[in-house]
């Protein structure tokens, strides 16, 4: 489950920005290149390629411009790139992806709904793409860029009060992001969380198919693509359907790790 979290970052068109010369220039120049990323042509036709029309499409290349535009957001992106050129790579590489570090690092401290409502669009992205797509995310086996566009394509197809929600928590999950490590769960918390979706994964293990796929999930390595993805959807449906409060310390244990 390592890089679960990669899946909920839409794809705004970043993977496929203009890269920085080996020389990057300095904090100032990179702000100003990042502000300017959202009114480039090549990403504009990007994101319409990703599926994106009429109110979605000004949705997202406004949510692009907000969040690049964002001292706090834009700022921790500078430093990590700025990182890249002193040699501090285990700090350079919260710079990939750009956003994703930031969300990866701020939807744990999100208030339960909110929380609750970006594993609901994981479970619409893992829903939409293909068995193959769906269980190599499970088995951390597709790449970043396959992962942003097959995103992209599913939250394309929201409707426009669910991207704009959407796009409202994913703005507040970076800014949070920016300043704050990813949240942890106490030892002992952690452990009950686990517990607890262990045991709702096996009251739901009802039928032949749902304990064949909970077999699966517990060796989702071994499996293959298409057997992953129906174990993975299992478990994300039984983990989401948790009363409120264990599902938000499930959530917490799954947006925590790395």
């Amino acid at each position: 489950m390592r890089g679960f979290l990669v899946s909920l970052t839409v794809a705004l068109g970043l993977s496929g920005a203009p890269g920085f010369a080996q020389e990057p220039p300095g904090k100032a120049e990179i702000l100003r290149i990042l502000g300017e990323i959202a009114t480039l042509p090549e990403i504009r036709a990007s994101v319409v390629q990703n599926g994106y029309e009429d109110e979605n499409l000004a949705l997202a290349l406004a949510q692009m411009a907000r969040m690049l535009g964002d001292e706090a957001i834009a700022g921790h992106i500078a430093e990590r790139i700025l990182a890249a050129e002193r040699g501090d790579w285990a700090t350079a590489q919260a710079a990939q992806g750009l956003i994703h570090p930031l969300l990866a690092r701020g939807v744990g401290h999100l208030a339960p709904d909110e929380l609750a409502y970006f594993f609901e669009v994981e479970r619409v992205v893992v829903g939409a793409v293909s068995r193959r797509s769906c269980g190599l995310m499970f088995q951390n086996r597709l790449g970043a860029e396959a992962i942003g566009r097959h995103t992209a394509e599913a939250v394309a197809r929201l409707n426009t009060p669910a991207l704009k929600e959407y796009y409202r928590l994913q703005y507040k999950a970076a800014r949070l992001g920016a300043p704050r490590p990813t949240p942890r769960l106490a030892p002992e918390a952690r452990e009950r969380a686990t517990a607890q979706m262990a045991a709702a994964l096996g009251a739901a293990a009802r039928t032949a198919s749902a304990q064949a796929a909970l077999a699966d999930f517990e060796r989702l390595e071994q499996v293959s693509a298409r057997r992953a993805c129906l174990a993975g959807r299992f478990f994300l449906d039984v983990v989401m359907e948790m009363e409120p409060r264990a599902r938000h310390q499930a959530l917490l244990v799954l947006s925590g790790r790395e």
